[in-house]
């Protein structure tokens, strides 16, 4: 049996990413601190823009500010990494909203672009995730520390009260649950911990 203790980041982007990645530095370091094998970031943590003001933010996969500080956190503090998901040009030249997977190296191990983009009309209000991005194709399966898990993803929204966290559909035979404060203010949620059968 495998044990691994997960920690998801609660986080209040900022308009400016620079500003985002240098804010998540410190709680990824904290998270680490506190043992977390593996630290999940939220979804858009840094960049919560939409349509066409997000595309001047995003990255490449192989490159960018916060592909490059991710991959860094996950090797310097020896933790698995899964970066929530940012705002990535891929090859069709389209912007994904992309969750990375890194190993303790900083290794990329895995990255999934979200196949189901949020749309909605509800109570006369529309939102459109895919007027600015482009749905993924196919589901990805990660193994970090022996413990596998599909969708490689945490997510946030200040639309859920008490904050929460996805940690990815693990194997069935995997026990996991997330808890975070309630507080969107920008701190650490810590989790409890997870645990797997190989």
């Amino acid at each position: 049996m495998t044990t691994v203790r997960a920690a998801c980041v609660q986080f209040q982007a900022r308009p400016e990413k620079s500003e985002n990645v240098a804010l998540m530095a410190p709680l990824v370091a904290e998270a680490a601190a506190r043992g977390a094998d593996v630290v999940l970031l939220p979804e858009k943590w840094n960049a919560w823009m939409d349509g066409p003001r997000l595309r001047p933010l995003a990255e490449r996969l192989d490159a960018g500010e916060t592909v490059d500080a991710m991959a860094g956190w996950a090797r310097d503090h020896r933790i698995n990494l899964i970066g929530g998901s940012i705002a990535l040009v891929g090859d069709d030249d389209a912007v994904h909203n992309v969750s990375i997977a890194f190993d303790r190296a900083g290794e990329r191990v895995a990255a999934y672009s979200k196949m189901h983009l949020f749309d909605v009309d509800v109570g006369g209000f529309s939102y459109r995730e895919s007027d600015g991005t482009a749905a993924g194709s196919d589901p990805v399966v990660v193994e970090l520390d022996g413990v596998v898990s599909s969708r490689p993803t945490s997510r946030w929204s200040p639309g859920w009260p008490t904050g929460r966290c996805s940690c990815g559909r693990a194997r069935s035979r995997t026990r996991r649950s997330c808890w975070r404060p309630a507080s969107t203010a920008v701190r650490a949620g810590w989790t409890s911990r997870a645990t797997a059968t190989r």
